[in-house]
C-alpha cells in the first residue's frame, strides 16, 4: 500500500513538472519572440486570439500569425497575473506582454495530451 501511494505521488509530481516545464517553455517564447518555441507546445489545432482576429487554427496558421504579431510588437517580458486549474486535466495562466507596440493581455489554456500538456487556447488582447 506504501509503495502504492508512493508511485501516485510520484506520478502527480510529474504531471506538475510537465505543466511547469510547458508553460516555461511558452512564457519563454513570448518574451523572446520565439514562435519555434511556441509552436512545440501547440495541440494540433489552437482557439487562437489576436486582437480582431479569432479562430480554430493549425499549427502552421498560428505560426504565421505569432510571427505578424511579433514583427510588429517586439516583446521585452511577460508577467504573470493569475493561474488556475479546471480539474486535473487543464491549466491557465493570464499575464500581460510588454512589447514594443504596448502590454497586451494574454490568455494560455492547456490540456493534457498523452503524458504532456499542450496549449489549446492562446489569446492576446
Amino acid at each position: 500500500m506504501k509503495s502504492m501511494l508512493l508511485f501516485a505521488a510520484s506520478l502527480a509530481a510529474f504531471s506538475g513538472f510537465s505543466q511547469q516545464e510547458s508553460l516555461s517553455i511558452i512564457v519563454s517564447g513570448l518574451e523572446t519572440g520565439n514562435v519555434s518555441a511556441i509552436e512545440g507546445q501547440l495541440m494540433n489545432e489552437v482557439d487562437l486570439t489576436v486582437f480582431d482576429f479569432e479562430d480554430f487554427c493549425s499549427k502552421s496558421q498560428v505560426r504565421a500569425k505569432m510571427s505578424d504579431f511579433f514583427a510588429k510588437n517586439k516583446p521585452s517580458k511577460f508577467t504573470q497575473i493569475h493561474k488556475g486549474s479546471g480539474g486535473t486535466n487543464e491549466v491557465y495562466r493570464i499575464g500581460e506582454l510588454t512589447t514594443s507596440g504596448g502590454t497586451y493581455r494574454v490568455t494560455i489554456f492547456l490540456e493534457k495530451s498523452g503524458d504532456s500538456y499542450k496549449v489549446s487556447q492562446l489569446k492576446i488582447e
